[in-house]
């Protein structure tokens, strides 16, 4: 499904003609064409990475759904704002969070991408920060990588819900003890009136193949002798 978004945006954009030509370069042609060299001429020649296409997106988004890295890249080292709100709440640090590769997140990050940053508006997708995205997306090495550059790891969701009960309501336990580890306030956790620990004892209630697997059992006991040790 998201190449087809990706053929369809792309169909758009040349339809469209939406401009953002400087230096010889027309910047979506060279998205497109995953020519980094061609970005930095836009660049050099005074060409406005964050320009839009008349769908709201911008170069930087273009490259992330085309999974065109070298654009990509070459779009941040020359100043593209990976924290723009686009059109429809669309953030591309939020997209890179759910992508099952880190280096999207990763290299988002390191050229300024905020961890903390609530995309806002209403509707579909769900407000919400990047940590919020990858917890729902169950992707932990994004996780991490949020972590690293300081994301609030309580911070509660539209549901009024923190990342430490989501993500154990889900049943990510590996995520669920990685939280624990990092400082999340367990203790004053709750989603839907329910405590976290009310949550967890649930959790080991439930009876299945996916909580009779060995890694989920070992995952289990982990969380439960964290819990005893930080009493």
């Amino acid at each position: 499904m998201r190449w087809f978004y990706a053929v369809l945006m792309t169909a758009m954009i040349f339809i469209t003609g939406c401009g953002g030509s400087a230096g010889g370069v027309n910047v979506w042609d060279a998205v497109e064409q995953n020519d980094a060299a061609a970005i930095r001429t836009y660049s050099n020649a005074g060409g406005d990475l964050d320009i839009r296409s008349f769908g709201g997106e911008t170069p930087l988004f273009l490259a992330l759904s085309l999974k065109h890295f070298e654009s990509y890249k070459a779009l941040l080292e020359c100043g593209a704002g990976p924290n723009v709100i686009m059109s429809k709440q669309r953030v591309v640090t939020h997209w890179a969070a759910i992508e099952e590769d880190p280096k999207w997140l990763k290299l988002a990050l390191e050229h300024g991408a905020n961890p903390d940053l609530v995309n806002i508006g209403s509707g579909p997708p769900n407000k919400g920060t990047p940590f919020h995205f990858a917890i729902s997306s169950s992707h932990i090495d994004n996780i991490k990588l949020l972590i690293e550059y300081g994301a609030d790891i309580n911070k509660p969701d539209r549901l009024d819900c923190p990342p430490v009960t989501v993500a154990t309501l889900q049943n990510d336990f590996e995520v669920v003890l990685l939280l624990l580890e990092s400082g999340a306030d367990y203790k004053s956790a709750r989603c839907g009136g329910r405590t976290f620990q009310e949550i967890m004892d649930e959790r080991k209630l439930i009876k299945g193949k996916y909580f009779d697997r060995p890694e989920v059992q070992d995952q289990l006991r982990a969380i439960e002798t964290w819990l005893e040790e930080h009493k």
